[in-house]
């Protein structure tokens, strides 16, 4: 995008009437110029022809058919297919869950985004508004409790799509500790058994 600066805009006539009074701050009605052959003004330019943004659109120059004030061949269009991305998604042609302005399966392609079951749904999105087992995110990691499951992270004894460790299913730390002990305790006692025997 082109900087933001100052720019000339020449006037064809001078002293006359300005019909675009929403960069002036006019109002609703025409502004009364001063009679000067130019006038000096901040405002963006982003495709560097000189002609403020707005101007390139008011004047028929660009078009902006997405309505955000920002000549369209200045808006990305992430999947190449000649549409920009904002009107895409106000055609219903992409969608944008998360409401991002960029269309989901750009962010999916360009791994902004996760869509772990490949259903063309963001993670996110689907964690957020999903009633079911499996797509939600029990365990708030940013991955679907489906994929946890079928990727290893987590196990899902009852198979019921709700990894074990939502379900309380898993032993604590403190739990394992105690069966670790319990399990060197018999360890050492079929030692010292074993030893009794040799010993005799």
């Amino acid at each position: 995008m082109g900087a933001r600066g100052r720019y000339v805009i020449p006037f064809d006539m001078v002293g006359t009437w300005w019909d675009t009074p929403s960069l002036f701050g006019c109002g609703d009605i025409e502004c009364p110029f001063t009679p000067v052959s130019a006038v000096v003004f901040i405002g963006e330019d982003c495709n560097n022809n000189n002609n403020l943004d707005e101007l390139d659109i008011s004047q028929g120059s660009s078009q902006d058919l997405d309505g955000n004030h920002v000549p369209d061949e200045c808006d990305p269009d992430c999947q190449g297919n000649g549409v920009i991305d904002g009107l895409d998604i106000l055609n219903g042609t992409s969608k944008d869950c998360n409401a991002n302005s960029v269309p989901d399966e750009c962010e999916i392609a360009n791994g902004s985004a996760t869509d772990c079951n490949a259903n063309g749904v963001l993670d996110g999105c689907e964690a957020a508004t999903c009633v079911e087992p499996g797509c939600r995110d029990c365990n708030g990691n940013g991955v679907l409790d489906e994929c946890d499951i079928a990727n290893g992270f987590e196990h899902d004894s009852n198979y019921n799509g709700v990894p074990d460790i939502c379900e309380g299913l898993v032993p604590t730390v403190s739990m394992w500790g105690l069966v670790v002990l319990t399990l060197l305790l018999l360890a050492g006692a079929k030692v010292a058994s074993l030893r009794t025997r040799l010993a005799h």
